[in-house]
């Protein structure tokens, strides 16, 4: 016997609410991203890519403001956007194979309807330590690829200040 329509809105329903438990400011995700995020895929003729991210905020649209986990600096980066990358240590965060950088240059939008559409619990991962997310926070604030319009959308600072 199929579900019930009841049955499914339930359902919807709980995995809704464990999604909305799940989202937050900090919450580490592995999920398949595009160039609609502004991901770039690795080889010729991919589309997507796999990515750990950080979640930094959220805007009024429910889109979320997400930081990029990479395992490496990109070299061809110029020097500003280099010092922008917040190093973690594997030996801190149990997802994490080895030492990688949360890319604060540019916080990619993610939409909601993506995001509940892949949501799985073994793709969700420990939070970032207050201590480490305190920190990149202050490193996204001082990106100079951010705008003050980036971070007021994500809830990053305040409506009348700006960086």
């Amino acid at each position: 016997m199929s579900p019930s329509l009841g049955d499914l809105l339930n359902s919807n329903e709980e995995r809704d609410n464990q999604i909305n438990q799940a989202l937050s400011i900090g919450s580490v995700f592995k999920m398949t991203l595009s160039k609609e995020e502004g991901v770039t895929p690795k080889n010729p003729g991919e589309t997507t890519r796999d990515k750990f991210f950080v979640v930094i905020g959220f805007d009024e649209n429910k889109i979320i403001g997400a930081l990029l986990i990479n395992s490496k600096i990109n070299a061809r980066l110029p020097q500003e956007l280099k010092d922008v990358q917040y190093p973690i240590k594997a030996s801190d965060y149990d997802f994490l194979d080895h030492n990688s950088h949360v890319d604060c240059s540019k916080i990619k939008p993610i939409g909601i309807e993506k995001f509940k559409a892949q949501f799985d619990w073994k793709n969700s991962f420990s939070s970032i330590k207050k201590e480490d997310l305190d920190l990149i926070i202050v490193t996204v604030k001082e990106s100079p690829s951010v705008t003050p319009k980036m971070l007021k959308r994500f809830g990053l600072i305040d409506e009348g200040k700006s960086k």
